[in-house]
């Protein structure tokens, strides 16, 4: 799994179960839900063996500050997933 940080968007790749989507949208939701910040997702792919794994696309209504930047790719990096962080 490989995390795209951006200031409006939030792409998550290679998902290879519906369980792990499921942590990182509850990873992001629970990070970002009092911030006021309306977020529409967009799945793509499919898990399994065979394909590149799921891929979720989170456009945000709002551009993420630095520090909510920092705190998604720390979270992401102690679970042990890479983080690469888009420059706006």
């Amino acid at each position: 799994m490989i995390v795209e940080l951006g200031e409006k968007e939030i792409i998550v790749r290679r998902i290879s179960t519906h369980i792990d989507a499921r942590d990182v949208i509850e990873i992001i939701n629970n990070t970002l839900e009092r911030k006021d910040i309306k977020m529409i997702y967009n799945f793509e792919g499919s898990p399994g063996p065979l394909g590149e794994g799921i891929v979720i696309k989170i456009k945000l209504s709002k551009k993420l500050s630095n520090v909510d930047i920092s705190v998604l790719r720390k979270i992401f990096e102690l679970k042990g997933i890479p983080v690469k962080v888009n420059p706006a």
